[in-house]
């Protein structure tokens, strides 16, 4: 994991035993919890959602520390939180579409059909 990716899980992590779930933030405010104001394009929320999938990558492994709500803004749930929920991707440009679900903390991408 790199450096700023831990940095980033160990900061929410840590907020959210201290405050609990629940805060609605944006992402000026997630990156200065974890100490990252200054790396600002290295570091993307949305990356690091529960319900957000972005199908360009290989692997739907995490870490998830949020849930999305929409344009810049966030729910702080931290790691390993028994999230239920649809899991989304929207294309660049395109419609947003549901590509997979949370059931008490455990995702199940669907595949496509063939």
């Amino acid at each position: 994991m790199s450096t700023l990716k831990k940095q980033l899980v160990d900061s929410i992590n840590g907020y959210v035993h201290k405050n609990g779930t629940g805060a609605i933030v944006d992402s000026r405010t997630i990156l200065r919890i974890a100490g990252l104001t200054n790396s600002r394009g290295n570091i993307s929320p949305a990356d690091y959602c529960y319900n957000r999938y972005n199908i360009g990558l290989k692997e739907f492994d995490g870490p998830f520390l949020f849930e999305y709500l929409g344009v810049n803004r966030y729910r702080l749930l931290g790691e390993n939180y028994a999230y239920s929920g649809k899991i989304y991707h929207k294309p660049q440009g395109g419609v947003e579409q549901t590509v997979g679900e949370w059931v008490n903390g455990v995702p199940v991408i669907f595949t496509k059909e063939k």
